[in-house]
């Protein structure tokens, strides 16, 4: 049997348990949503025209429901300008977790940005997550570019190669008919 102290004890701390968890479900009420946005290293430094890869990760903290959110994707300049957006509806029940891209236009100038996303729930920003990344300069020649020349420079080279090997054969093969047809002609005579 316990004691009234162990009682009092037992009783406060059930309080405090419940409080806890009344206070998180307020609190979950308040921000139901966590989001997490980040840039792959290989992209945080990206040309222009190039396509900005990410990973999202969203957790719906007070739904046990499915739901549908909108996500914004926003490319901010440092003056928090728009540079690039783009914008998608998904159903999600407790979490999600997926890879995006985001175009990067062709005439975007070099500098740092931020990609920042919003997750979007009856008109009403519910949660934003934010990873920054560096807009590099263009190379002139892309390395798909030069990959292209080069194959186009070795497939002439092999047909060269192949054109002369073939007229050498064609060559002797010539000579051995006419060898042939002299035999042959000799041995009729």
């Amino acid at each position: 049997m316990k004691s009234k102290q162990e009682k009092n004890k037992t009783l406060f701390i059930e309080i405090l348990v419940l409080g806890l968890l009344l206070l998180s479900l307020a609190a979950a009420q308040e921000n139901p949503f966590n989001l997490e946005v980040q840039i792959a290293d290989t992209h945080k430094n990206i040309q222009a025209g190039g396509e900005l890869w990410f990973t999202t990760k969203i957790m719906n903290l007070a739904g046990q429901q499915r739901m549908d959110i909108t996500l914004n994707y926003n490319i901010l300049d440092s003056q928090k300008n728009i540079l690039a957006s783009k914008s998608e509806t998904l159903a999600i029940e407790t979490q999600a977790s997926f890879v995006g891209n985001i175009k990067i236009p062709e005439n975007a100038p070099e500098g740092n940005y931020e990609l920042d996303v919003q997750i979007v729930v009856n008109n009403k920003e519910e949660a934003e997550g934010k990873d920054s990344f560096e807009i590099i300069k263009k190379d002139s020649k892309t390395s798909g570019q030069i990959i292209i020349i080069l194959l186009i420079i070795g497939g002439l080279i092999l047909l060269t190669f192949i054109i002369l090997v073939l007229k050498k054969i064609i060559g002797k093969l010539k000579i051995k008919l006419r060898i042939h047809e002299i035999v042959k002609k000799r041995m009729k005579n």
